[in-house]
C-alpha cells in the first residue's frame, strides 16, 4: 500500500527538486556511493538465491492454497473439550522455565 502511494510521489518529486536545484547533492563521491550501494543491494538480493540453489523460488506467494491451510491436519478427535468451558484461571508453567527466558517458571 505504501508503495502505490511513494513510487508515483518520487517519480514527481525527484525531477520537479532536480530542476529547481532543491535536495541536489552534487560530486563524484555522490555518485560513486550510489554506484557501491546499487552493488550491495544486488549482491543482497542475489546472495540467497546462489545459496539456497533449487530450493530457491520466487513464486512462493503463488502456490495453490495461499495461504496454506491446516485442514487437513484438524480432525475432531485431536482436541478434547469442553463445550462452553471457561478459561484457564493461570496458564501452565514450564518446568525450569524457557530457553529463551520469554517464559519464566512459577520457582
Amino acid at each position: 500500500m505504501v508503495a502505490m502511494v511513494v513510487g508515483p510521489l518520487l517519480a514527481v518529486v525527484a525531477p520537479y527538486t532536480d530542476r529547481r536545484d532543491l535536495w541536489v547533492v552534487d560530486g563524484d563521491a555522490a555518485r560513486w556511493i550510489s554506484v557501491d550501494l546499487m552493488v550491495i543491494g544486488t549482491v543482497l538480493r542475489l546472495w540467497p538465491m546462489f545459496v539456497l540453489g533449487r530450493r530457491f523460488s520466487a513464486f512462493i506467494a503463488m502456490q495453490e492454497r495461499n495461504p496454506p491451510s491446516t485442514a487437513r491436519n484438524d480432525k475432531v478427535d485431536k482436541f478434547q473439550g469442553q463445550e462452553k468451558a471457561p478459561p484457564p484461571a493461570t496458564c501452565p508453567t514450564v518446568p525450569g522455565g524457557s530457553p529463551s527466558g520469554a517464559f519464566l517458571s512459577a520457582e
